[in-house]
Formats: C-alpha cells, sequence, structure tokens
C-alpha cells in the first residue's frame, strides 16, 4: 500500500470516529484516486469495503461522487469473484457521468470503463474510446491524457498502425517534457519499439529505467509490465530461463492473472521441460480456456498457448487454440498496454498449421505473416516467421535449396540482433526431416517460388 493511501484509509478511520459523512466520501475518493488498484490481479478488500461504504452513505441520488465512486468500486471488483458485477457498474457510472453532464466525471469513468471493458472482439470501440479520452483531456487532465494516449497506442499496434503508434509515442514524450508521469509511459513504449527492431541494447537501457521508475513509485502493474517487455529481451537473448524465479513468484501471489502461468509455461516448453509445461497448459485449457480472460491480454496468453501445444505435441489443444485466434487473423500478437509486441497472429496460425500438418494453409498464413511484419518494420519478429516458413516447408518435403534464401534472410537478421534463440532453432531446423516425400503434396513451383522472392 503507498503511503498516500494508508494516509486517506487512516483519515476514513477518523471519518467513522467522528460520524462525518462528507470526510469518509472525501477519504475514499482520495484512496480510489491513487493508481489503479493494488495491482494486476489483486484484490484491495479494503478499498472496496470503503468505496461501498461511501456509496451506501451519499444515498440513492445521483452525484459527481456517486459516479466517481462506483466507476473506481468497479474497478476494484474487477479481479474478484465479482467481475460480472464489475462491469455493470462500470457502465452505470458513465451513464450517470453523462447525465450529471460533468465532463470531468465523463473522463475519469470513461477511462474506468475501458480499462475493463478492453478485449479482442472490440477494437474499433477501444480505439473509438481512447480517441474520446484524449480530446476530453487534452486541456485539463494530463494524467487520463497519458491513459487515453496509451489505449490509443495499444489498439493502434494490434491493428499494425505503426506510424500511428509512433505519432502516440512522439506525443508522450512531448508530454514528458511537462509532467515526470510521462516518464514510466514513455520508457514502456521505447522499449516496446526497440525490441520489434531488433535493437536488444537499446531495449536493456530503456528497461533500466522503466525498473528504476517502477520501484521508486511502488507501481506493481508497471512493474508487472516491466517483467514481460525483460522476459522477452530473455528469450530472444536465448536466456529465458533466468526469468523463471521471478515469473515463478508472481504466478504464486497472482493465483488470477492466467498471462503469469501462461509464461511460466512458455519458458518451460522452449527449455525442454515437458511434463511442467504441459501441466502449465492444462491448468488454463479448462472449459476451452475460459480461464483466461478476455481483456488485454488475452491475444498473448492465446498465442503462446498455442505455441506450448505444440512444444508439448497436444494437437486437440492446438486445434482448439487455432479455433480461438484465427477470427483476428490480420492483428498483431500483443500483451499489456502496448508493452510487447510479439509477431502478426498469422504467424502463430501458420506455426498451428504445421504442427497439424495442413501444408497448403500453413503457407498461406506464413506468407500473411511476413508480409504483416515487414510492413510494420519488425525485424526479429520477419525473421522467426521466415524460418518457421523454411521448418514447414522442408518438413512438407521441399529441398534445402529451395529454403535457403528463408534460412539465409533468418540467420543474418538473427545474427545481427543478437537473437541466439533463434539462430539455434535454425541449426534445428536445417536438421529437420520432412513428413512425406509424395511429390503431389507439394505446393506448387510458382507459389513457392514467389513466396521466398517475397520473404527475401
Amino acid at each position: 500500500m503507498t503511503k498516500s493511501r494508508m494516509l486517506f484509509k487512516q483519515a476514513a478511520d477518523k471519518a467513522r470516529q467522528l460520524g462525518s459523512r462528507d470526510l469518509l466520501v472525501r477519504s475514499a475518493l482520495g484512496a480510489g484516486h491513487m493508481g489503479a488498484g493494488a495491482g494486476p490481479g489483486i484484490v484491495d478488500d479494503e478499498l472496496v469495503i470503503l468505496l461501498e461504504e461511501a456509496i451506501a452513505v451519499l444515498g440513492e441520488t445521483e452525484s459527481v461522487e456517486r459516479a466517481l465512486l462506483t466507476g473506481r468500486l468497479a474497478v476494484d471488483l474487477y479481479w474478484s469473484q465479482r467481475r460480472t458485477e464489475a462491469i455493470e457498474l462500470g457502465k452505470q457510472a458513465v451513464e450517470m457521468a453523462r447525465r450529471l453532464g460533468d465532463s470531468e466525471a465523463l473522463l475519469t469513468t470513461l477511462a474506468y470503463r475501458d480499462w475493463m471493458l478492453w478485449g479482442p472482439e472490440n477494437l474499433e470501440q477501444r480505439l473509438a474510446v481512447s480517441s474520446e479520452i484524449i480530446r476530453l483531456a487534452e486541456k485539463t487532465n494530463r494524467s487520463l491524457l497519458l491513459r487515453g494516449r496509451e489505449a490509443r497506442l495499444s489498439a493502434l499496434l494490434e491493428m499494425g498502425e505503426i506510424h500511428e503508434v509512433d505519432a502516440e509515442i512522439a506525443a508522450v514524450e512531448n508530454l514528458a517534457r511537462h509532467t515526470q508521469a510521462a516518464e514510466g509511459y514513455l520508457a514502456r513504449f521505447k522499449t516496446m519499439r526497440a525490441l520489434m527492431r531488433g535493437e536488444l541494447e537499446e531495449a536493456e537501457r530503456w528497461l533500466a529505467l522503466t525498473k528504476d521508475i517502477a520501484q521508486r513509485r511502488q507501481d506493481a502493474s508497471m512493474l508487472l509490465g516491466y517483467t514481460g517487455q525483460y522476459g522477452h529481451l530473455l528469450t530472444e537473448r536465448g536466456k529465458a530461463e533466468q526469468l523463471l524465479p521471478a515469473l515463478a513468484g508472481a504466478s504464486a501471489e497472482i493465483a488470477e492473472l492466467p498471462v503469469v502461468r501462461m509464461a511460466v509455461g512458455y519458458v518451460y516448453a522452449i527449455s525442454g521441460r515437458t511434463i511442467q509445461a504441459r501441466t502449465e497448459l492444462e491448468y488454463l485449457a479448462v472449459d476451452e480456456f475460459s480461464k483466461v480472460p478476455r481483456d488485454w491480454n488475452w491475444l498473448g496468453t492465446i498465442a503462446h498457448l498455442a505455441l506450448i501445444s505444440v512444444g508439448v505435441g497436444d494437437s486437440d489443444r492446438a486445434i482448439s487454440l487455432r479455433r480461438l485466434i484465427e477470427p483476428y487473423a490480420g492483428r498483431s500478437v500483443t500483451l499489456g498496454w502496448g508493452e510487447v509486441f510479439y509477431n502478426a497472429v498469422s504467424f502463430y496460425l501458420g506455426v498451428l498449421s504445421t504442427f497439424l500438418n495442413e501444408f497448403d494453409r500453413a503457407q498461406r498464413e506464413f506468407e500473411a505473416a511476413i508480409r504483416f511484419d515487414r510492413r510494420i518494420g519488425a525485424g526479429p519478429a520477419l525473421a522467426r516467421a521466415q524460418a518457421e516458413y523454411a521448418r514447414m516447408l522442408l518438413r512438407w518435403g521441399r529441398s534445402p535449396n529451395e529454403t535457403a534464401g528463408l534460412i539465409a534472410d533468418a540467420r543474418g537478421a538473427a545474427t545481427e540482433f543478437g537473437m541466439s534463440s533463434l539462430i539455434d532453432e535454425i541449426d534445428e531446423i536445417e536438421n529437420s526431416k520432412p513428413i512425406s516425400n509424395e511429390r503431389e503434396k507439394h505446393p506448387d513451383e510458382e507459389a513457392i517460388s514467389r513466396a521466398t522472392e517475397t520473404s527475401g
């Protein structure tokens, strides 16, 4: 608990002793204003009690205070077993603020609701709401202006609109000249872009700044985002296992956060610890992966579970996971609020289709991934797509000569970027065995030639 929030809770205790309705409401508003909860996956029960108590004191009459407290309560209930109620409360808070005509209350409740409703299905709506937040906050509220820019950037990154992503980063950089609050956002976004371009040393410098800011502010959400970015950096360098102690601790502490369980399973899978990876996959696979909430981490979590299913050889799970992510072909796979770009959704579909021996389909998906990665300048992702495309073709019976261009381009990029993990995978790919040598099952010569030229 931060020092500021502790002081507000002490003020609430004093209000109860004095029987002061106004002081209790002000204390609840102040405590609720301090950050976005105890941290991802953690319910601050004391704050929930205080917020509910203050709302009850206000009665049924609509007011700005009631709208703000209701919106904030919705945020804190989001990680509890009362998530459905939380989403309804968030809606009520926005509607109340609109009826009252209070622009600041509307801005705050919109930001709360946008955070809770973030999921894979409503990309266009998310973009529209984040743009409204920016418009309302432009002249009055730098804190929520940052939140709006973060949300807009995240949606644009998922859409692959990289020039607009960079415009949002430039806007945040401008804000950072005037407010310290923007420094954490800027460091996180700069890290993301450096990782996308394969500038791993540059990413490491920004990560050090992110960690320093997060620790200084005792910001649990920022620390979790840092862990995700640092984990991606370590994975590219072939050192993912170094992250296991931190991930295992976080998984035990935040049991309601499937993205952490997924990350543990993924590190196990790429480290060859199949039994442990399968355990994590099975834990999250219950009822067709319904344990994974459809929030801002859903697509990234499901995509990486797909890689785990391939790693442990689970074709049933692979089929289920492909069915879940195929509606989102054409998008990026990301985690968090613009924290990490991994690859195009089509890349994961290609890996799954290869595993399921559906090579015609895999060819189309890898070609789409290569076009996507090239368009947005995602060098490491492009190299991985080229390598996995070559793996698929070799398994399908193509000769090494016919995939040499893909392999050479992937190896060259991996060497340039310092992606030792990918270099090891390329070595493995070159030694892979075909599944079939039946000539009629090969893709047509013209398509393969065209795809190889495109990837080059």
